[in-house]
Order: C-alpha cells, then structure tokens, then sequence
C-alpha cells in the first residue's frame, strides 16, 4: 500500500445542487465517502459564510500587492494524476495498480485497455476514491492473452453507462509490452459528444493588499471545456483535497477552452496568504451543479490544482534542499526554491523512489530553481523547476512507457 492510505482527508465544497447535460449528478459516489464529505461540506459553507473575507466580485477593485506581500505565482496542473502498474494475478490474468490522486472524492470510476483491432475494451474492476479524491488499489481483469503493441488504459469519468461517464479523465501513452514499471497517467478533458482539448493547464496569481484588505486571484487556463467552471481555494493540499476557504465566482471559459484573465476579488480579508496550506481548485462543473443534497456529483471533478506556497515558504524548502544536496557534492547554487522531499534528487541521501503521492505531498516552489556542482572548468548546473512544480512531471521518474 502507497503512502496514500497515510494521507487521507475529508474534502468540500460550497454550492448549490443543479444538473447539466441531462445527466445524473451523483455520477457513482460512494455513500460512506459522501456521509464523511457532508459534514466537511457543511463546515465550508459555514465557514465562507462567516470567515473574516466578504463577498468575491469580479472586479480590479483591490489588485495588486503595493501594500502587501509579493504575488504569489502558480502552475495550475492537470488532474487526476498518478501512475498504473500492470502485473498478472491468479491463473495469469492481468492486473492494474493504479496509484492516484485528484479524483472526485468518494467517486467511482471504470477502467479499460483499449488494444487495436480489437473492438471490445478490457475492463478492470471499478477504481473507487476516498473522501481526499485518493485510490490506491490493484484493478482485476479476466484478460489473459499478451498486450499488444499500440494498447493504452484509460481512467473513465464515472462507472455509469452514460456518454458523460464514459467520457476518459486520464491515460497512458500507447504501451508496447509489459514490464512491470510504473506508467504515468495524462489527464485529459474530452467532452462526452468525443470533442477533446487535451490536458488542461494554466497559471495564477494570488495577491494579498494589506492597506485595503483584498484577496485578489487572477486565473489564465487552457484546455478546459467551454462554459462557467466553479473555483475555490481550499485547506489542504491537491494530494489529499480539503474543505472551502473562499468561494470564487465561477471562472468562465471561452468556445476555445480559454479561461483568460479572470479576476476575483475577496474583500474584508484580515490574514494574509499563509506559508502553505492552502490550494487553489478548479472544477468540471460550475457552483449549481458540482454538489447534490451536500454531496459531490460527477460534475466535482477536479480539472486543474495548484498548491499555494509563498515564497517565504519556498526559501525554506530550499534551504534544507540545499544543505543536504552540498554535503554531497560542494558548493550549491540556487536561484528561487525547490521543492524539499525529494529523495530522488542527486545528493538528496537516498536512493528509494518515492511513490506518486509521495512526491506530490510537497507544496509548488514560487520559483525556478538551479543546483550546481563544482568543477574544475565550470559548474555544471540543472534545472528543477520541472521537478519542483509539475504533479504529471514528478511522475515522469517513473517509467512513463511500457517497453
């Protein structure tokens, strides 16, 4: 078991219910997740209701940080993410290890290989999240013939037979053969009429004015299906999802899948942005249709996340990188922070790989960062601003390929 069963939380978000596209909402939730989700959910609506912050509007009015701490960045990262291991069970049938994170708590999800030129997919048993939108789980089928070359896993949208359901929210790369290395997991956005925009990403800016007490976030996305999105900043991080800390009004994004510059502005806020512990969310559906009777329909999906760390935190993060990594190699130079944690990093004192979730539980440095190591001639230097921000590039350590 990954060390994402360690990291369990509950997750929420405010709303109100609604439905879309004529499709049920609660997708295929899992009761005894969503009873653990409802008191989180009440919790957040109180809590957005009677926190210090006003109103969210969608004006300037408050931009900008002349009289508060500096803008904090963000890379918003597709989700879910995670990796598959494929193996054989009892009587040589094949398995699949997912090891995931970023899924709609409490949902459930089907699971195919679709191999060329064959017309059905190979379906595993159903993948079912904990109510911090984690899995861990070995996925049974009744295949046991070879995998052929061109075969890719697909994770669904939900377990129903509806086109929405069916809709893929994250795949391998085409596989050439088995090997039993871990194969990283792309999440993708497909509409379920098939229209896809690829992997969603985006970027933000999160803003604290202390003279006018404003919260002000701006959001630039791509690769997310036209239409109003619902957004938060939640407790917590995006590897074990938490309840609302502000509500913002719903991002909207355009016939090309662009969220372009959109701005949200909290008022009456009296704390600033805290070293770590916050993430900013953005969902598949908007605010009237993610939640249902306080629970979370198929339309929660989390699209794109980002964990928000000052750089007040980042520079801690780097110090301690940076004092294990020149005991190992000398002098170290950097310019911005990385993220500590991990272990795979030349000089980090440990050769064992950390599991997917292991290496997403580290918040996102502010900055890119650069190690060097001394030579006669000149250092020689990396980059690890791939490593210190991207949840998918983390994984990438990992086989991402069959071969």
């Amino acid at each position: 078991m990954s060390s994402t069963a360690s990291t369990k939380r509950a997750a929420g978000v405010g709303g109100s219910p609604g439905t879309r596209d004529g499709a049920p909402r609660g997708g295929r939730i899992r009761p005894s997740a969503g009873a653990a989700l409802a008191a989180a959910l009440s919790a957040a609506v109180a809590l957005t209701m009677t926190g210090p912050a006003g109103a969210a509007s969608t004006s300037g009015a408050g931009a900008g940080a002349a009289h508060g701490a500096p803008p904090v960045h963000l890379t918003l990262r597709a989700m879910p993410a995670g990796t598959v291991t494929f193996g054989r069970g009892s009587h040589g049938r094949l398995t699949a290890r997912a090891d995931m994170f970023g899924l709609t708590p409490g949902s459930s999800h089907s699971v195919d290989l679709l191999s060329p030129g064959r017309v059905a997919a190979i379906r595993f048993s159903q993948l079912t999240a904990d109510s911090a939108g984690q899995a861990d789980a070995v996925l049974q089928s009744n295949f046991t013939g070879q995998l052929l070359r061109g075969s890719r896993l697909v994770i669904r949208m939900g377990a129903a037979s509806s086109r929405l359901a069916s809709a893929p929210i994250a795949q391998t790369r085409l596989l050439s053969r088995l090997s039993g290395r871990p194969v990283r997991l792309v999440a993708v956005e497909v509409t379920p009429a098939g229209i896809s925009y690829g992997t969603p990403r985006g970027r933000a800016t999160i803003s604290y004015n202390r003279s006018r007490h404003t919260l002000t976030v701006t959001v630039n996305a791509s690769a997310v299906t036209p239409g109003p999105h619902a957004a938060h900043i939640h407790l917590g991080s995006c590897l074990s999802q938490g309840p609302v800390k502000y509500m913002l009004p719903d991002l909207v994004a355009n016939l090309h899948g662009r969220i372009v510059h959109a701005v949200r502005v909290f008022t009456n806020v009296t704390t600033p942005v805290p070293a770590s512990g916050w993430y900013l969310n953005i969902h598949q559906g908007n605010s009237g249709d993610i939640l249902s009777n306080g629970q979370p329909t198929i339309f929660f999906r989390p699209l794109i996340c980002a964990d928000i760390a000052t750089a007040r935190s980042a520079r801690s993060e780097a110090g301690g990188v940076a004092a294990r990594v020149r005991a190992a190699v000398g002098t170290v130079t950097l310019a911005g922070g990385i993220l500590a944690g991990m272990t795979d990093q030349p000089g980090a004192g440990s050769s064992r790989r950390p599991s997917a979730s292991q290496r997403a539980a580290v918040p996102q440095a502010a900055q890119p960062a650069m190690l060097c190591r001394p030579t006669r001639a000149r250092p020689e230097c990396f980059s690890t601003v791939d490593r210190a921000s991207d949840h998918g590039h983390r994984l990438a350590r990992q086989e991402d390929s069959l071969r």
